[in-house]
């Protein structure tokens, strides 16, 4: 069983045939979703799951590490882009320079994950906070949440996918699935797509927040940073045997040409800890805390 971030749903596909064709007597099951609520399955559930995937790293680290994993394992990062589609309003004029006032324009709909279940949905808001910061506008992020209805709000990155040109006009989503999804997008150049390590000091300027889960209402504070994906392998897992070989299939050269092909950019793998220092903060029930290297090619317009 293999717990993953629903950014990975075809990366995990084509590799699950290059196992299973190397394994003939093996399934491999895998139930995507986002990040938070797969570590919560093993935290709070007690799920065996034999691989945890997270599209961020220090989620494992928070909800995870050290009582249900020993360690966890970066290998490949992503970045931010904003999508739309032909029937998307204004989508003739949006750009990476133009769209905050583009998406503030009476009528449009913006959608958006949900910053407590997926990594993309408080990335989300820190991208907002930094794009306030670069325009010395404060208020941009709660102006660019007016826009977002209720409905609108999903549970993963995928979930957004099929709402643009229907209900919704533009959604912020992982370059990974713009690609995979053939969804037009627009890069948001190294300052706000969060993928820059030579930005991380910038990133860090903006924090946003989810919930922790279990019994409380105490959030986890998270900071801006360059995207980093990780696994574990948890303490339950059934066949943990089985969730380091698919591990070493995912790092491993077959692993690089699927996530490449797949819009990932593949780092070498390496072990981190639990994080050290403080890094939470309690917060009431329903207070929303937080909006307070070069790109590869790819076939979206925008800011290398």
């Amino acid at each position: 069983m293999i717990l993953a971030a629903g950014s990975l749903d075809q990366a995990l596909a084509e590799l699950r045939t290059t196992y299973e064709a190397a394994h003939p007597n093996r399934r491999v099951q895998i139930e995507l979703g986002g990040s938070q609520e797969a570590a919560r399955k093993v935290s709070e559930q007690g799920r065996r799951a034999d691989l945890v995937i997270s599209a961020d790293v220090r989620v494992l680290q928070e909800l995870l590490l050290p009582r249900f994993a020993g360690e966890a394992v970066t290998f490949g990062s992503n970045q931010v882009v904003l999508a739309y589609s032909d029937a998307s309003r204004h989508a003739a004029e949006v750009s990476a320079e133009n769209w905050p006032e583009v998406l503030l324009r009476p009528g449009v709909r913006i959608a958006r994950a949900d910053e407590d279940l997926a990594p993309i949905g408080y990335q989300t808001l820190l991208v907002w906070e930094l794009a306030g910061i670069l325009r010395h506008d404060p208020k941009l992020p709660a102006k660019l949440q007016e826009h977002v209805p209720p409905n609108l709000l999903r549970p993963t990155v995928t979930a957004l996918v099929p709402l643009l040109g229907t209900e919704a006009d533009y959604a912020f989503v992982y370059r990974s699935v713009a690609q995979t999804h053939n969804l037009q997008h627009i890069l948001l150049g190294p300052k706000l797509s969060l993928s820059d390590p030579a930005e991380a000091a910038f990133y860090a300027q903006a924090q946003a927040s989810y919930l922790a889960g279990g019994k409380g209402s105490r959030r986890i504070v998270v900071h801006g940073a360059p995207i980093l994906y990780g696994y574990v392998i948890p303490n339950n897992a059934e066949h943990p045997e089985a969730g380091r070989e698919f591990a070493a299939l995912l790092t491993g050269p077959e692993g690089r040409k699927a996530l490449e092909a797949c819009g990932f950019d593949v780092l070498p793998k390496q072990k981190v800890r639990q994080q050290a220092g403080p890094r939470r903060q309690q917060r009431q029930e329903g207070a929303w805390c937080g909006v307070s290297g070069p790109p590869r090619p790819h076939r979206g317009r925008g800011l290398g």
